[in-house]
Formats: C-alpha cells, structure tokens, sequence
C-alpha cells in the first residue's frame, strides 16, 4: 500500500491550505478536460440508449446486423424490516479530488 493510500485510510488529516508549484497547473487543465468529455460522452451514451429502449418496447434482446443488446432487470425479494444499529460518528478522507476553476487575479 502506497503512503498515499495509507492516508486515505487514516481517519484524521491536516485541513489546511497548500500552495502547489505553477508546473502542477496542467495536471490541473487535464483532469478538468477529461472530465468534461467524460460528461459529454455519456449524456451522448444515454441518448443512444434511449433510442435503443423506445424501439425494444418490452423485450429483453434485441438483434440489428452485428449488434446484439439486452435490456435485462432486477428483481428484489421482500424483506424483513430492519433496524440498524446506531454507528460512531468519523471522518475518512475522499479518494477522488474536487475541481473547479477559479480566477484569483493573480495573473
């Protein structure tokens, strides 16, 4: 396990601010363009789906020339009600990152 991964296990981390070197800014771009294609290809996988659904009505498979599609679904069986028991409260540190892109005027 990777010393990073040993501190995303960890249940207490340091909550301050860090200023990162200007050559880590592209790194920066990169993910927030991949996620934005990410976005624009499954919005355009979903719309493809879509189409595919409304003419499979209610059947399971469907054949067109080399393409086979299966439309399955769950089936969930009843169950008992449940109380959970009470948990302590903790904190653990998120494995993916959160960006956004600010202006902070200091070009």
């Amino acid at each position: 396990m990777s010393m990073v991964e040993e501190n995303l296990e960890k249940e207490e981390f340091v909550g301050t601010t860090v200023e990162l070197e200007d050559d880590l800014e592209h790194h920066f771009s990169e993910i927030l363009h991949a996620k934005s294609l990410i976005k624009n290809v499954q919005q355009s996988i979903k719309e493809h789906e879509a189409v595919i659904k409304e003419h499979m009505q209610e059947n399971k498979h469907a054949l067109c020339g080399t393409h086979r599609a299966t439309w399955g679904s769950r089936t969930y069986k009843a169950q008992k009600e449940k109380i959970v028991p009470a948990k302590e409260a903790y904190t653990i540190r998120s494995k993916t990152l959160s960006i956004k892109e600010e202006d902070y005027g200091l070009d």
